[in-house]
């Protein structure tokens, strides 16, 4: 696997990871 490849589907779990950090934090508030 190219490091291109790897470097978008790291952006896709880091953009993932911040949207469910929002939604946690707006179901706490």
């Amino acid at each position: 696997m190219s490091l291109e490849v790897f470097e978008k589907l790291e952006a896709k779990v880091q953009q993932a990871i911040d949207t469910i950090t929002l939604l946690q934090m707006k179901l706490k508030s």
